[in-house]
């Protein structure tokens, strides 16, 4: 996370201003692939979308607390 501007593990910033979310996982539904979903106007809500799939697929990934 050393070059993450957002503040937020799995998340970024689009050079247009566009929040996104990756996750990488080898457990399924992942195995071996990435995840990746964008069109977020906010990291904090790309955050929530990133701790609900990994919380309906049961992934070892911590979920983050969003910051207000």
């Amino acid at each position: 996370m050393k070059n993450n501007k957002t503040g937020y593990e799995g998340v970024g910033l689009r050079k247009d201003g566009v929040f996104y979310v990756r996750i990488y996982s080898k457990l399924p539904p992942l195995d071996g692939k990435e995840y990746s979903k964008h069109g977020f106007t906010s990291a904090e809500e790309a955050v929530e979308a990133r701790n609900e799939f990994i919380k309906k697929h049961n992934l070892p990934h911590r979920i983050q607390e969003v910051k207000r």
